[in-house]
């Protein structure tokens, strides 16, 4: 049965998932000598939600052993974007590592943006194949962006590697140095920035982070504090020396009030390489909250790509930017960070500055009162705010006035070892006003969370009956960030500025995240406005969530049961689109309630498939009344009919490769129409057109070949059909092609075949030949009337089974008919068993198109049936099993 949509979760592939290395062939070098080295400086571009991205990455490796694992890479990505009236440049660092036994890479987006790019270009990195040779022998790397799900293909910059030759035959030769050039140029810049200072020769590391230093420390935008930190190196005979230190930030204890100073006293050393580490810290006077505490601090110096002296890329810290690492009392990293940048002034006068600070910090007074007061206000919840609660908030569509929401968020699951994504399931209620104030309305939702905060939900399915005439539902995804305020126990979620490509790519494409059948028509091609939103974390909801849950679930169903109540009068009421011919025989329920299956009546009613002489129950039904009439009604074959002899050779091949035959002869009368139909289905040659008024023909059977072999691809049947046949064999049931004799027993008349008995005749006769049936042909059978039974409903179609083949039996439906349409509807109606009574059978059978293939075949958003979800499932079952 086409023009279906499947909806399951599911089926979503999370567009966060790190891809598997490309593998690609080297392409031939044209150049004389290649540099087998990746680093470099590569231009490319990949596929994005838009079109073609330009990028930029600069790499350098750092294989020394020491300070990082062989074959590791640092570098930096530049991207291109096409924006407004020119093009504007955003730049991240990488880092990743390389394997030059197979050439593969992989880099992963570390820290922040240096400027954040427009909302839906998400980067979490890049995966692929790194080829020397490539690019005319410069180098090319080619592969897949992670998070946009782009592919990529880059060219390393060919006057770079002569840069690189040059530099080095220049040293070499005692030229002059290169000069250095950093990677963090943006293209509308009117100069590029200049490398970070080298120290000089012989100058001491162990003095590099000597200075005055401000910033901001937090863990995201929304509870983030000024800061600053005074470091004083001290020679004391040691290897490494010691560092004191002071680290000073204010926190806000609620919203309006004064900040709170906080000191601590530091003492730690430097590190070899190009950081320091804090071993000891502690409160001058009161401690900071729980949510600022350390008992530890590590920073780095900021690194930037740079060409040495010999003119390869050199990985070099920045003295004059750092940032920081906390441990909080557990021992473990707190979600705090703390970035600064060196005050030269003020590190000049580092020692006088230093003292006055901790002179301010010992002589504060530092009463219990003081403390209480302004203490952050003590929380009533035990929780403490995350991506996984409560929010309540607004949002506001394209042209609509904001409007009220809850969204309830749980998580699914955490790859964090290896991808960094949290997955999410959401539960949104939103309000939508009425006639008679505002009105629930709750679906469901699947999404991801990323480290920086970044979370994005698309819409999975209506959990109530959906609004009427609520327009664009694909798009009423959340795609926005969580901010945290770890002080005053306080979160919110707030609408990235544009919809994200990717949510609206899925909107666009999906079925509320399924998949759909061919021959459906997706959602207009109309804009997807993913809303604007701002919401709150609700602390005693977020406590039960179990509960929240239920509620925003519940909101419905006293609406769905009067729509229920009001569904089964419209059952009772309602009218046929098409009324059954009186002209045709017609037998009740109960007629037909004494037969093993219900196929014999579906070609007795002129229900079957246009396809049906491929079905074996029909085959055996056909063959079964040409004998059954040749044996009980030859007397009424017509003058001109057929006496056919059909001799069997049963072949028995038996284990050890002996076998043995056995011959037997069948005379039949039959109807000349009948015959090659007849021939076929037995297995035989069509017998030849002759006047002859006996025909013989022979029919050889390899019982064991048969058994074991027929039905495979090598006998010219494709898996896929042999499945198709399968399930078709399981809708019949074992006796599908059964009841021609009870049905000639109870048809039979002592003045000879019963008009029903003439009816399923005709009706075999045309379903063998591909021709209508005799209801869609409008046919008509003497003494019909006489024979149908009295009481019957006016519809032309009992079951819905047969609404559904002669809907796609129509040359106008023929278009949405799959592949395997038999057997798709033979299924559904099996699992309709049980499931849709007689009554509901009826209203939907006599107006399948408009009540069942345009409401409940469809996804929740665009059916107001509220039988919906009952019946739907068995159509994404059905759908499952036939593979459509």
């Amino acid at each position: 049965m086409p023009n279906v949509t499947q909806n399951r979760p599911v089926a979503l592939v999370s567009r966060w998932l790190f891809a598997a290395a490309f593998v690609l062939g080297a392409l031939a070098s044209r150049a004389p000598a290649q540099i087998t080295s990746i680093a470099g400086v590569y231009h490319g571009s990949y596929a994005g939600a838009q079109g073609p991205v330009k990028f930029k990455l600069v790499l350098t490796q750092e294989d020394d052993g020491k300070r990082q694992p062989p074959g590791w890479l640092a570098g930096m990505l530049t991207l291109y974007l096409p924006e407004g009236s020119g093009t504007n440049g955003y730049s991240c660092t990488v880092n990743g590592r390389y394997s030059a036994a197979n050439g593969t890479v992989q880099l992963w987006h570390v820290g922040r943006w240096e400027t954040t790019p427009p909302a839906g270009v998400v980067i979490g990195g890049l995966s692929g194949v790194f080829a020397a040779a490539g690019g005319n022998g410069a180098g090319q790397l080619s592969g897949r962006i992670l998070g946009s799900g782009g592919n990529f293909q880059a060219t390393r910059d060919a006057d770079d590697l002569a840069k690189v030759a040059s530099a080095a035959a220049d040293q070499n030769a005692g030229g002059p140095p290169v000069t250095s050039v950093t990677p963090r140029e943006r293209p509308a810049a009117a100069a590029k920035p200049k490398a970070p200072p080298v120290p000089a020769p012989g100058a001491d590391w162990r003095t590099a982070i000597a200075g005055v230093y401000t910033g901001t420390y937090g863990s995201n935008p929304d509870d983030e504090v000024t800061t600053k930190l005074y470091v004083k190196f001290s020679d004391n005979g040691s290897v490494n020396g010691v560092l004191d230190g002071l680290f000073i930030f204010d926190v806000p204890p609620s919203a309006g009030a004064e900040p709170i100073t906080y000191t601590y006293k530091l003492i730690g050393s430097p590190q070899p390489g190009n950081g320091f580490a804090f071993w000891s810290v502690k409160p001058m006077g009161n401690p900071a909250p729980d949510a600022y505490a350390s008992t530890q601090l590590w920073f780095s110096f900021v690194r930037s790509l740079v060409y040495g002296p010999t003119g390869k890329l050199e990985s070099r810290f920045d003295p004059d930017q750092i940032t920081g690492k906390v441990f909080g009392g557990n021992g473990r990293p707190t979600g705090n960070k703390i970035e600064a940048k060196r005050d030269k002034d003020e590190s000049a006068n580092v020692d006088r500055l230093m003292a006055a600070a901790q002179a301010s910090a010992a002589s504060a007074v530092n009463t219990a009162a003081t403390r209480r007061s302004n203490s952050p206000p003590v929380s009533t919840t035990s929780i403490r705010p995350g991506i996984q609660g409560v929010f309540n908030g607004t949002y506001t569509r394209a042209n609509e006035p904001p409007t009220k929401f809850k969204l309830t968020i749980t998580q699914t699951r955490f790859d964090g070892n290896v991808t960094g994504v949290i997955g999410l399931a959401g539960v949104a209620t939103i309000y939508l006003p009425t006639d008679a104030g505002l009105k629930a309305y709750t679906y469901s939702l699947t999404g991801t969370a990323l480290a920086d905060g970044h979370v994005s939900l698309s819409v999975n399915e209506w959990e109530t009956i959906p609004p009427k005439d609520f327009k664009d539902f694909k798009a009423m995804g959340f795609d926005g960030m969580f901010r945290s305020n770890v002080n005053q126990n306080t979160a919110r979620i707030v609408s990235v500025e544009e919809p994200s490509a990717n949510v609206a790519a899925n909107a666009a494409t999906s079925g509320a995240g399924s998949k759909r059948r061919p021959g459906i028509a997706p959602a207009t091609n109309a804009t997807f406005f993913v809303p604007q939103f701002e919401a709150t974390w609700d602390a005693t909801e977020s406590e039960d969530i179990r509960g929240t849950i239920a509620a925003q679930k519940a909101v419905g169903k006293a609406d769905l049961a009067a729509a229920l109540k009001a569904h089964e009068e419209v059952l009772k009421n309602a009218t046929p689109k098409q009324l059954a011919s009186k002209d045709l025989v017609r037998k009740s329920e109960a007629y037909w309630g004494g037969y093993r299956s219900d196929f014999i009546r579906e070609v007795f009613d002129g229900g079957f498939a246009s396809d049906v002489d491929d079905d074996p129950a029909f085959k055996s039904l056909f063959t079964d009344y040409v004998e059954l009439f040749s044996k009980d009604c030859a007397a009424y074959l017509p003058a001109g009919h057929k006496t056919i002899t059909i001799t069997t050779i049963t072949t028995t091949t038996y284990p050890g490769g002996a076998t043995s035959s056995s011959t037997s002869s069948t005379t039949l009368e039959m109807d000349p129409r009948f015959i090659d139909k007849y021939a076929e289905f037995i297995g035989v040659e069509p017998a030849p057109g002759s006047d002859q008024e006996k025909e013989q023909t022979a029919k050889t059977i390899a019982i064991a070949g048969q058994i074991f072999h027929a039905g495979g691809p090598s006998h010219g049947t494709s898996p896929a059909d042999a499945s198709a046949l399968l399930h078709l064999l399981a809708a019949h049931g074992l006796f599908g092609g059964a009841g021609m004799e009870k049905f000639f027993a109870t048809e039979l008349k002592a003045n000879g075949p019963s008009a029903a008995l003439r009816q399923m005749g005709e009706n075999l006769l045309r379903g063998a030949t591909g021709e209508p049936s005799l209801q869609e042909a409008g046919a008509a059978i003497d003494g019909a009337r006489a024979e149908t039974d009295q009481g019957l409903p006016p519809g032309r179609f009992a079951r819905l089974i047969d609404a559904a083949h002669a809907f796609y039996r129509d040359p106008a439906n023929a278009r949405f008919a799959g592949r395997f349409e038999t057997a798709f509807d033979e299924t559904l109606a099996a699992k309709y068993r049980g499931v849709m009574t007689r009554e509901e059978e009826y209203y939907y059978a006599n107006d399948f198109e408009t009540r069942f293939r345009d409401q409940i075949m469809q996804p929740r958003d665009r059916c107001t049936d509220p039988a919906w979800a009952r019946l739907h499932p068995a159509v994404e079952e059905t759908v499952a099993a036939i593979g459509q």
